[in-house]
């Protein structure tokens, strides 16, 4: 009984292990299917195919170059930046893989990785894709917002921008806008109401520096000229910005000092953003955020998650909490220094790329107010927004 048991075992195992030796890849198999696949645009086929060949220690430019371009032709560009980064650790100029990974960093608005791509392709292939290091104008763009207030008190606050982003080499980009904000208040006075206006044009300056594909220091300048009442308060606003990615999770950090006549505002914060691509297209962000003034410390938490619904159409869902009294956000760019303090937001922006030129955005969102005389009573804003933007 015992012979006849470890004979059956003897067997069964050499089945196992010869079986499990015809399932292995070899290189020449690797090589031969996968460009198969690749010339028959079987793209799930040769997904699976490369990625056991890698699992299996099979691992090569050109079997990158076609895993990258499979994921690049499904619209999976996280997964195809991750294949031609690994094609380029092979051959750091070839010009295929230099092109894809190029239009890969496109495709996920990371453009100054791109840039930076750039930068190790020949004169001609520049040349062939129309790229410059230097361009005066690389893309302008326009945005609007209007508010509808629910208070009688408080009118309709409306916003707009249009700024222009600069190319100035493969690492440097600097963007700039020019913005206008104005809204009318009604203060109690005498036994009346009198009209209080409150206007307020601002310049923003964003320099980025790419300092390698995976990290990127900004540094950002806002002025704002608030007047209220006819009374101005000017106000001044710098602010530097590390944020470093790789694969699919993105860390950013920021510090900020914003200075008035009357008073200083310190603003410190971290995010972080993590992307799905497999099954569903898909990314989680959460950011955490403090403002030091005087003996007013405040706490910001913003949640979003976005999804890609349709080839280039992408919604976003997003929340934030904590007072927003001269907090920033978007890099600096969004400044919220209104005289009634915003305690809470949530809206759903959609996100449409139509080519390599246009995208358009828009932008729903629930805003929670506290009157700034009273800050036991509150109203809402529903806020509209909408953009454009032109590549050139």
């Amino acid at each position: 009984m015992g012979s006849k048991f470890r004979f059956i075992v003897t067997t069964l195992s050499f089945i196992a292990l010869t079986a499990a030796g015809q399932n292995k890849p070899d290189f020449q198999s690797v090589d031969s299917l996968t460009y198969k696949y690749y010339l028959s645009n079987e793209w799930e086929k040769l997904i699976k195919e490369g990625n056991n060949a890698i699992d299996n220690n099979i691992d090569y430019k050109y079997l990158r170059q076609r895993i990258g371009y499979a994921y690049y032709s499904k619209g999976n560009y996280i997964q195809a930046k991750k294949h031609f980064e690994k094609a380029l650790a092979f051959d750091s100029f070839n010009d295929f893989t230099l092109t894809y990974l190029y239009y890969s960093y496109l495709s996920l608005g990371e453009d100054e990785y791109a840039s930076l791509i750039s930068a190790k392709m020949s004169d001609e292939l520049r040349k062939q894709l129309n790229i410059r290091f230097f361009k005066p104008i690389e893309s302008v763009d326009f945005e609007y917002n209007y508010k509808f207030v629910t208070s009688s008190l408080r009118s309709d606050p409306q916003y707009f921008h249009i700024g222009l982003n600069t190319i100035l080499g493969a690492r440097f980009s600097l963007y700039q806008m020019f913005g206008h904000y104005n809204q009318t208040y009604l203060v109690q006075q005498f036994g009346g109401y009198r009209k209080i206006p409150d206007t307020q044009p601002e310049y923003y300056a964003l320099l980025k520096f790419a300092v390698s594909r995976h990290f990127i220091i900004s540094s950002a300048y806002h002025y704002l000229n608030p007047t209220y009442d006819q009374v101005a308060s000017p106000i001044h606003l710098g602010m530097i910005d590390i944020s470093s990615g790789k694969g699919r999770f993105n860390l950013g950090l920021n510090v900020s000092v914003l200075n008035t006549s009357s008073y200083t505002v310190r603003q410190a914060g971290i995010r972080t953003v993590i992307s799905f691509t497999n099954n569903v297209h898909m990314y989680f962000g959460s950011s955490l955020s403090m403002t030091f003034k005087r003996k007013e410390d405040h706490i910001i938490f913003t949640q979003t998650a976005g999804f890609k619904v349709y080839r280039n159409l992408w919604i976003e869902g997003n929340v934030t909490a904590g007072n927003f009294t001269d907090y920033h956000d978007h890099e600096a760019m969004y400044v919220y220094d209104f005289i009634d303090p915003t305690i809470f937001r949530t809206g759903i922006t959609g996100l449409l790329y139509t080519g390599k030129h246009l995208s358009l955005w828009t932008n729903l969102s629930l805003e929670q107010k506290e009157y700034n005389s009273n800050t036991n009573y509150h109203y809402n804003q529903f806020s509209y927004l909408g953009g454009i933007k032109w590549k050139l």
